[in-house]
């Protein structure tokens, strides 16, 4: 569930500083 977030997230430029964050 949490990988399919993260790609949703990586498509918005906006949310790709979040995904990293979540990842670490």
């Amino acid at each position: 569930m949490i990988q399919v977030q993260s790609r949703l997230k990586v498509a918005d430029n906006t949310g790709a500083k979040e995904v990293m964050c979540i990842k670490v």
